[in-house]
């Protein structure tokens, strides 16, 4: 059989300039082709993103809330917050935290004023021992840093104001008395005594009533749930915490 059977007639020997013409032909068509592909194929919307974060968000909230129009930097600022606090109040109710009733607030806390009295006096607790660890390493940096992680979980600033209040009032007297017999307190002071330890002793036994949990898992909550709370419960000012002005010491002498 001969090479004019196999190609199904008489073959002639193409020129040079033929092939070519042929082999650009085929990458024309090739190219046709990915174009109508590329054309047929769905494209991907761009994610809308926050001006200020960058983090994707929804259009529909930015769209809403700059009303078409471009965002001032103190706007964007705002925006931002309100997208975080949608996103914070989402993961609060996925994670099962009750809602705060904080008119019930201080007599929760006084159901805990024997227990924390005792830690005033030296007993051990949780958060006494990580603030001792720390000063015994000499970790100042490192303290400052805890000092802002131990707020109170999901109760956020707000709750850090209401605790730190109650606690000073309960315990002044007894603290400024453990500042000169407690070398802990004497370390870093009472209001740091108050913001590192008791504060978060505090809030977690709130935690393990909250949520039906033991300590060790209020313990985690606790520091989980910090930018929850500052989002969700921001109070305006700085909470300041003098010891030497609260007067009401009534109990601070009864040890239960």
């Amino acid at each position: 059989m001969g090479l004019d059977d196999l190609l199904g007639g008489p073959y002639e020997a193409a020129s040079p300039g033929t092939l070519s013409l042929a082999s650009d032909d085929d990458d024309a068509n090739e190219e046709e082709d990915e174009e109508e592909d590329s054309n047929a194929r769905p494209t991907r919307a761009t994610p809308t993103k926050c001006p200020m974060c960058d983090l994707a968000v929804d259009e529909d909230l930015l769209r809403t809330f700059s009303k078409g129009r471009p965002l001032s930097i103190s706007q964007q600022i705002k925006f931002c917050r309100l997208h975080n606090a949608k996103t914070a109040r989402a993961t609060w109710l996925a994670k099962g935290y009750p809602d705060i009733d904080w008119e019930a607030l201080p007599s929760r806390f006084a159901a805990h004023d024997g227990a924390l009295r005792r830690i005033v006096h030296g007993d051990a607790s949780h958060y006494r021992s990580v603030l001792a660890g720390r000063v015994s390493d000499g970790r100042e940096r490192t303290l400052r840093a805890t000092e802002r992680s131990l707020a109170p979980g999901y109760y956020g600033p707000r709750g850090l104001r209401v605790m730190s209040e109650h606690l000073i009032s309960r315990f002044a007297s007894a603290l400024r008395r453990r500042a000169v017999e407690d070398e802990l307190v004497a370390a870093r002071g009472s209001a740091v005594f108050v913001s590192t330890v008791l504060v978060p002793e505090l809030a977690s036994r709130l935690i393990m009533e909250d949520l039906a949990v033991g300590a060790d898992e209020a313990h985690r909550v606790l520091e989980e749930s910090v930018p929850i709370g500052d989002l969700l419960h921001e109070e305006i000012g700085d909470v300041v915490v003098d010891v030497g002005e609260a007067d009401d010491d009534s109990d601070d002498n009864v040890l239960t």
